[in-house]
């Protein structure tokens, strides 16, 4: 079992201040933001700066810096950029450019509707990076850095979409897990709850070492909430192995000795089936505050095997974790009922 936390994994990591890792952790937590920012009001400030040039505002036509100088002087340019095109429909390509990056400028800058604006200004980029190969060759694209612009807005796009997905499918694959997990013991008797082979747990002490495991993480960030930080250590090159394997592949390795925290202790079989749910709810409640307050990318919590963890790397371990053992459940079911047909 790889699935819990102890008390004793957090001393260390309690004492003194913010320890070089938790600072090196919340400096990228901060970086990454700033960088988000500093993409998004570059990317707006270029919209809004090419309108501002079509429209007058930096100056006349022939003016030091002045691409166009009036809108007479942009539709030209828009028909050389789509020399593919009739001439009759330059003119509307040109407005629809123009409403395109005054939307797009703006909404960049004010941070509104983040993924569909960020999609938006990509596509554009694209299609005028596109328009430019066409007309002039790649070099002109290449060298007005049209090409990674359109690349930036999709990142932005790209990170938001994350975020998103992030913050509410794993939500819904934890409910998911809990479902199961009660679909999985749902209808067995006690007696067929606590059969198990020679030397294996039964169903009953499958439900309790994964009640444990959500017990433990509980208490792990109820320490984290309670230290006003996180208490995430340094992690070693062997805890990022299995952090990749765990929780980017999705495997769950075999042969690791189970925490004692996590090792079955003959709670009432009743108790742990009729919780685990309300358990499993709670863990997935206190990781979602730990993580509105401490950041995203931040570790926040040291798991006895798999070291320092981020919030959704944490979702994802007890993803992983849950399904492993509600695979084992549903075989245990069914030896029960081969066991209970020839004995």
């Amino acid at each position: 079992m790889i699935g819990g936390t102890t008390a004793n994994d957090l001393t260390g990591a309690e004492q003194g201040k913010d320890s070089p890792v938790r600072m090196e952790a919340k400096s990228a937590a901060r970086v990454m933001q700033f960088a988000e920012v500093y993409a998004r009001i570059a990317l707006g400030a270029a919209f809004l700066s090419a309108v501002a040039d079509r429209f007058g505002l930096w100056g006349p036509y022939g003016k030091h810096g002045v691409a166009w100088g009036d809108f007479a002087h942009f539709i030209q340019y828009a028909g050389m950029v789509n020399s593919f095109l009739p001439a009759r429909m330059i003119p509307l390509v040109a407005w629809l450019a123009t409403i395109a990056e005054t939307t797009f400028g703006l909404g960049l800058i004010l941070g509104i509707y983040k993924r569909a604006v960020t999609l938006g200004s990509a596509m554009v980029l694209l299609l005028f990076a596109l328009a430019m190969t066409i007309s002039f060759g790649i070099k002109a694209p290449l060298d007005y850095s049209v090409f990674g612009a359109s690349a930036a807005a999709f990142l932005l796009f790209v990170i938001q979409s994350a975020r998103k997905c992030e913050s509410s499918a794993m939500d819904s694959r934890l409910e998911k897990l809990k479902e199961n997990l009660e679909s999985a013991v749902e209808g067995m008797s006690s007696e067929q709850l606590s059969w198990h082979l020679p030397g294996k747990w039964c169903a009953a002490e499958v439900l309790e070492h994964l009640y444990l495991t959500y017990a433990a993480t509980i208490n792990g960030f109820e320490r984290v909430i309670t230290s006003s930080k996180p208490l995430a250590t340094r992690a070693s090159l062997a805890q990022r192995a299995l952090t990749f394997m765990v929780v980017g592949l999705g495997h769950m390795p075999a042969g690791r000795k189970t925490p004692a925290v996590a090792q079955p202790k003959g709670l009432p079989v009743e108790k742990v089936r009729n919780e685990i749910g309300e358990k499993l709810a709670a863990m997935d409640a206190i990781i979602a505050q730990s993580e509105a307050r401490f950041g995203r990318q931040v570790k926040l919590l040291d798991h006895p095997i798999l070291g320092p963890l981020t919030a959704p790397q944490w979702r994802k371990l007890h993803l992983v974790h849950g399904r492993h053992h509600q695979k084992q459940l549903l075989r245990l079911r069914e030896s029960t009922t081969r066991h209970e047909r020839t004995g």
